[in-house]
């Protein structure tokens, strides 16, 4: 699928915690690619969210957790 906007990114975010005394996780999904990533603290979800502000766009990206 061709990119018409190179400034513009698309996530699917799901958090979720198992219970009431667990931190909360989340996942990021690329509706383009399926590419999944996963984030086992809400910083690890923000610090990429950030690293992927400063970064060229639609550059490949490694699970983080």
């Amino acid at each position: 699928m061709e990119r018409e906007h190179e400034e513009y990114r698309a996530y699917l975010l799901r958090i979720w915690r198992d219970n009431e005394q667990s931190s909360w996780r989340a996942s990021l999904e690329d509706p383009h690619s399926e590419h999944l990533m996963r984030f086992s603290t809400m910083q690890q979800l923000f610090q990429f969210l950030e690293k992927t502000m400063h970064s060229p766009l639609w550059e490949s990206h490694d699970d983080t957790a």
